[in-house]
This record gives structure tokens, C-alpha cells and sequence, in this order.
């Protein structure tokens, strides 16, 4: 944690919110961050969820979010879109570092 946010939730109940969820990759690396500064974690939130995820894939007790869309995700090599050479948006998301890597 930069600029002394580690002091701020030391010894602190922490919520985790988020607007969007798609993996849960960058709340679940948040939410070690604030367990390792000594912060207790208490949940994640979001505005959405695409439902890829639920509390326990994400590590938690508390899982709450307003709404789910159900939007699929796969893996660079099983992408239906990509096997039809579907054009990749590289100015949204990670699109830009997947035609980077590939």
C-alpha cells in the first residue's frame, strides 16, 4: 500500500468496493494488501457483478453487489470471437496488452 494507507486502516474494519467485477483479480490483491497492513477486511462490494465470481472464488465472507450481468469469458485460446477473427477493441480493457502478448 502506498502513501501511508497501510497506517490509515491499521487495526480498522475495511469494506472493499469496486464498481465493476470481472475476475476479482484486483479486489482479492486489495483486499491482501489491507490484511497484510494489519487491516480486517470485513467484505467486497460492487455495483456489478458480471458473475464470474461469487464470495467464495473471491476468499470471502461478505459478498454484496447491486446488480449481475452475466457476460462469458474465456481464455485467450478457447475465445469463439477469436477463432473467427473477431477484431479485438484495443482501446477498452486489456485489449490493447492481449494483441500485445499475441
Amino acid at each position: 500500500m502506498k502513501r501511508g494507507y497501510d497506517e490509515i486502516v491499521k487495526n480498522k474494519s475495511v469494506l472493499i468496493v469496486d464498481d465493476i467485477i470481472n475476475t476479482g483479480f484486483s479486489v482479492r490483491l486489495t483486499y491482501e494488501a489491507i490484511a497484510k497492513a494489519g487491516g480486517k477486511p470485513i467484505g467486497i462490494a460492487a455495483y456489478v457483478n458480471r458473475g464470474n465470481v461469487g464470495a467464495s472464488e473471491l476468499g470471502v465472507k461478505n459478498f454484496i453487489f447491486l446488480d449481475e450481468i452475466h457476460l462469458p469469458a474465456w481464455p485467450g485460446q478457447n475465445c469463439p470471437l477469436c477463432q473467427s477473427d473477431k477484431p479485438i477493441n484495443i482501446q477498452y480493457a486489456h485489449g490493447a496488452e492481449y494483441v500485445a502478448q499475441n
